[in-house]
């Protein structure tokens, strides 16, 4: 099956079946992550192999890095795989029917990052335009609950730990303590922040699918 006219994606480590019963290595979830991110790219239409490569580059940021034999447009793995077929990495690439499939698959995939889920589902809030209303509102209910499970954690954590104090089976001084809770606090902030952000998302998405009178009535006169 292939999801990409002359692309060579590596779908060794991709298991079709219940992810919430699969221990995903942490390779593995890195790979599906860049296969999103390429099969997204490739939505808006024919790319070279550089171009993808650069795209990427810029959505990892200065300090990431394309890990090799991951981005097979670019990678110089990809002429000593037997299965794969060898072509010029300058080629453009095109989505294929398979890979519009395997898109939406892994846009409504909520199982298989959560480690990493922060990043994720923002870069599929990127691709929202690809999802109907409905699955856009079906990803943000499901941010939204993962966000509360992390407030809900890291205060329950903070507070306990805040509560046992320096007598915590870890034996901090109270200096070490405060600093401590200091980073959980701050950690906490982030994910409300977040959690806020998604709520925001949510209103919006909704209000797109179900204008308000008001809108309806401009829209007529």
């Amino acid at each position: 099956m292939d999801i990409l006219d002359h692309s060579d994606l590596d779908h060794s480590d991709i298991h079709h079946c219940d992810l919430e019963n699969i221990k995903m290595s942490e390779e593995s979830v890195v790979e599906m992550y860049y296969e999103l991110i390429i099969l997204g790219t490739l939505m808006v239409g024919p790319f070279h192999g550089y171009l993808i490569a650069k795209i990427m580059q810029n959505i990892l940021g200065p300090y990431g890095k394309i890990s090799a034999g991951v981005v097979e447009p670019v990678s110089e793995q990809q002429e000593r795989q037997q299965h794969r077929r060898s072509h010029i990495p300058s080629r453009r690439y095109r989505i294929t029917g398979d890979g519009r499939k395997r898109l939406h698959d892994l846009m409504l995939d909520t199982t298989s990052y959560l480690g990493e889920y922060q990043k994720v589902f923002l870069q599929k809030v990127a691709y929202f335009s690809f999802l109907q209303p409905e699955e856009r509102l079906q990803l943000i209910e499901h941010y939204i609950g993962y966000c509360q499970s992390l407030v809900s954690y890291g205060t329950a954590r903070a507070e306990e730990l805040a509560q046992s104090g320096t007598e915590s089976p870890i034996q901090m001084t109270s200096a070490q303590l405060a600093d401590l809770l200091t980073g959980m606090q701050h950690k906490i902030h982030q994910y409300q922040q977040e959690l806020l952000w998604a709520e925001e998302l949510r209103e919006q998405v909704k209000a797109a699918m179900h204008p308000s009178a008001s809108q309806e009535g401009e829209a007529g006169t």
